[in-house]
């Protein structure tokens, strides 16, 4: 496991060096989970924009538009550098959402 994973936060965007590849995602894991020493985080893809497949979507203003519907885990260890974030007031709204889909 690395010395120094990312400081990360629900709402967080990050960039994650995946497959080779930088992508952006919304950072979803609650502050709990990311207090844990795991490299590890759940997390939403950020894409340009909407997706008709995406059944749930959240607008990132000049990030993207995050796919609530694909929740997956990444490594922290992965993450480059954190490039926006999802307002404070959204917060509630977006968390509401996952739990509707999850059915909590």
């Amino acid at each position: 496991m690395p010395d120094l994973l990312p400081e990360i936060s629900f709402g967080d965007v990050w960039v994650h060096l995946t497959a080779g590849t930088k992508l952006p995602y919304l950072v979803v894991s609650g502050e709990t989970y990311n207090a844990l020493d795991e490299d590890n985080a759940i997390v939403v893809p950020v894409r340009p924009g909407s997706d008709p497949r995406a059944v749930v979507e959240e607008h990132l203003p000049e990030v993207g538009v995050a796919q609530l519907d694909r929740l997956q885990s990444l490594s922290r260890s992965s993450m480059l550098e954190k490039i926006g974030e999802l307002s404070e007031d959204r917060h509630i709204a977006v968390t509401r959402r996952l739990r509707n889909l999850i059915g909590v």
